[in-house]
């Protein structure tokens, strides 16, 4: 699992490089880390939080922080944990 400052420089990196070669695509990450720790100019457009850690005050600073972003919910299922991205399009249709 990481988590900021450790993936940071990582993600200036490879964020940076997608906005600088295609300017108008939007970046996005599923990242659960608290929001204090996502500094503003962070190359990050959409944030993608489960439902259950999100907080308005966080969204609207993380949306206020620089042009363009939004904040996108997600419901994680099986397998659990911070080290596993979840949807629904993973699980068979009855087990959804």
């Amino acid at each position: 699992e990481c988590a900021l400052p450790g993936c940071q420089p990582a993600m200036y990196k490879l964020f940076g490089a997608v906005q600088k070669s295609w300017p108008g695509l939007r970046t996005a990450a599923a990242i659960n880390w608290i929001l204090e720790d996502l500094p503003d100019d962070l190359p990050l457009n959409l944030w993608i939080n489960q439902y259950q850690l999100y907080e308005a005050d966080r969204a609207a600073k993380f949306v206020a922080g620089a042009p363009n972003r939004s904040v996108f919910l997600y419901h994680c299922i099986e397998p659990s944990g911070g080290g596993y991205l979840n949807t629904f399009v993973e699980r068979p249709l009855m087990q959804t």
